[in-house]
């Protein structure tokens, strides 16, 4: 059996590879249904009654909202009136009071019901529509609320209408101290908001317990909002939540917590709900660090669910038992701020897997650093893709050189698979005796593509979650690097790009065929030769368009430098020499007459 070329085999390589990196990557990177923000969207009738209109008796007291463990009913049931033999009641009538603080960093919305955060405001970003973003689902259960574990039970306060006892300015910056005095516990809660800056501090206390709290804490029970216009398919999911438990980063979807509450039962460093660009982050102070708990919530519809979370105290400990401080960081995804704040909670940027985040956070110390003296990310990216490939030039030129040794020589391959058609072991013996002569490398003609194949996946990480590419423009029709860039939208899903037609990975597709026909010279290599540009470009069509103008750029330099790039004289010379080849007796005489034959 004729064995095949050595093209042939670089063919058949890249087919392999290049099948190999579409499946995985549909695998790792799953195209979803990004949720798409509609003007006017509201809660449910039912969500709205639970926060609104729940009835509240003279003494202040009402039913809460539902956790990541108890239904609105059950925790109605247990705070409302009775826990087994306990009533819990406020001590006096209570006023409700909504109280905002405005900061250039944050503006947040204080309602004393629950002594919690309905609203949070970052003014230095855009929303998808006119105004600020908005990260907290609107008329939700909001941010920092208090929860109790009283049994089994964790159980939201966020029904309860704590007092404002004091509202002042403190070189800290605005400090609001609510108070909740039940007749069975009394607890203190204070917020301090600085004047600048996108943390804020809280602090809880149990002043008294009769009830016999076994554990409490604060939660994040709204989720996040929708706050990027979203266009076309979006790979990976839009929201979710990351823990430090365990010594490591974990991160959670929606999806994860469709069956029940994710439960993190050992000590955790931070607790972070996140959506695509922004995150909310609890991190305990000292050993207020506790065990932590995920659930889903739908503030909208199934097409908007997120994380919701709670992180507790557990009062075993004689240590922070009825005392617990958090540093709250509502802001953006920014791994350069989030590492400044000194807060460790830079992990929460997802830079990629473990192995190839040192190499994400080079690309973008790089790119960052570029932006600094050029405005245009897009430029900036075009000059990254130049310099890498200038990098990589020494090795992609001796690539190229080997793929035009192994064309030059292809005279010769053929005229020795003549001669020993019957014979694999000599073919391939004088095969490689060949090559060596010629200097020639069959297998390094795929070795830039396994090397750049880490820089690949590291910059998929860099533009698609940092926030330095949101709302970044290139030029014309690229208006987000960071998203797709969709020119028209289908009124049906096609298989693995979806509904958006983007223009730029087809101009990929289209480079990457002209750089594919410049090293085929096997006319068998055709099929090869249109395939592999179609699967580029299927496989780019939901990928953000920075990461697309960066491949399309390599494209175009390899394409130029290849036009200078010739054979060695070595590989010419054998190339020139005339064929001595005489036809083996036996077998390859029969072949060719029964080919003539069959012909």
């Amino acid at each position: 059996m004729t064995q095949q070329s050595g093209q042939e085999q670089r063919a058949f390589l890249a087919i392999i590879l290049a099948m190999g990196v579409l499946l995985v990557w549909n695998f790792l990177f799953p195209p979803g249904k990004p949720p798409v923000e509609q003007p006017g969207d509201q809660p449910t009738e039912q969500h709205v009654t639970e926060l609104e209109s729940s009835p509240t008796t003279e003494t202040g007291q009402a039913p809460a909202p539902a956790s990541g463990v108890d239904t609105a009913g059950d925790a109605g049931r247990i705070l409302g009136l009775s826990t087994g033999s306990t009533e819990l009641s406020s001590t006096a009538p209570v006023e409700r009071r909504r109280v905002e603080v405005s900061t250039p960093d944050l503006v947040l919305s204080f309602d004393s019901r629950g002594a919690r955060v309905t609203a949070a405001t970052l003014p230095e970003f855009e929303g998808p529509e006119d105004g600020p973003v908005q990260v907290l689902p609107p008329d939700g259960p909001g941010a920092l609320g208090t929860v109790i574990m009283h049994g089994d039970r964790t159980l939201p306060l966020d029904g309860f209408d704590f007092a404002l006892v004091s509202d002042e300015h403190s070189p800290a910056g605005r400090r609001l101290v609510f108070q909740l005095d039940l007749d069975q516990a009394s607890i203190r809660k204070t917020f301090t908001v600085p004047d600048s800056g996108h943390v804020l501090q809280v602090e809880q206390e149990i002043l008294n317990d009769r009830l016999g709290v076994q554990a409490w804490g604060v939660s994040w029970a709204s989720g996040m909002q929708v706050t990027e216009e979203i266009h076309g398919n979006s790979r990976g999911p839009y929201f979710g939540a990351v823990v430090f438990a365990e010594g490591e980063v974990q991160r959670k979807t929606p999806n994860q917590a469709t069956k029940g509450p994710i439960e993190f039962p050992g000590a955790c460093r931070y607790l972070g709900i996140e959506n695509k660009y922004f995150l909310g982050a609890i991190v305990p102070r000292g050993d207020a660090q506790g065990p932590v708990r995920l659930w889903r919530v739908t503030p909208i519809d199934e097409q908007h669910a997120s994380l919701a979370g709670e992180i507790l105290v557990d009062r075993s400990s004689a240590l922070a038992s009825d005392h617990a401080a958090y540093d709250v960081y509502l802001g953006p995804l920014d791994y350069g701020k989030l590492k400044e704040l000194n807060l460790g909670i830079e992990g929460a940027v997802d830079l990629g897997a473990r192995w190839i985040r040192p190499l994400s956070r080079v690309i973008l110390s790089l790119i960052t650093g570029l932006h600094k003296v050029i405005p245009n990310y897009g430029v900036v990216i075009i000059l990254f893709a130049l310099f890498m490939n200038t990098l990589f030039f020494p090795l992609t030129w001796k690539s190229t050189k080997s793929m035009r040794d192994m064309s030059a020589l292809k005279p010769r391959l053929d005229a020795l698979r003549e001669k020993y058609a019957d014979e694999p072991q000599k073919l391939s013996e004088a095969t490689m005796k060949l090559y060596k002569e010629a200097g020639v490398n069959p297998l390094a003609g795929c070795l830039p593509l396994f090397i750049q194949m880490p820089i690949f996946f590291a910059l998929y990480a860099v533009l698609m979650r940092t926030i330095e590419l949101r709302q970044e423009p290139f030029i014309l029709w690229i208006r987000d690097l960071s998203q797709p860039d969709v020119i028209f939208t289908l009124p049906f899903a096609l298989p693995l790009i979806g509904s958006g037609i983007c223009l730029l990975p087809v101009i990929m597709g289209v480079t990457s065929y002209f750089q594919s026909k410049q090293t085929m010279v096997d006319p068998n290599q055709r099929a090869m030769l249109v395939m592999m540009p179609v699967m580029m470009t299927f496989i780019f069509f939901t990928m953000p368009s920075g990461l697309v103008l960066y491949w399309l750029t390599s494209n175009v330099f390899q394409i130029v430098s290849k036009n200078f790039m010739k054979p060695s004289a070595m590989a010419e010379a054998i190339a020139e020499a005339p064929l001595e080849v005489a036809p083996k007796k036996g077998g390859g005489a029969k072949r060719r007459a029964k080919a003539a034959a069959r012909g």
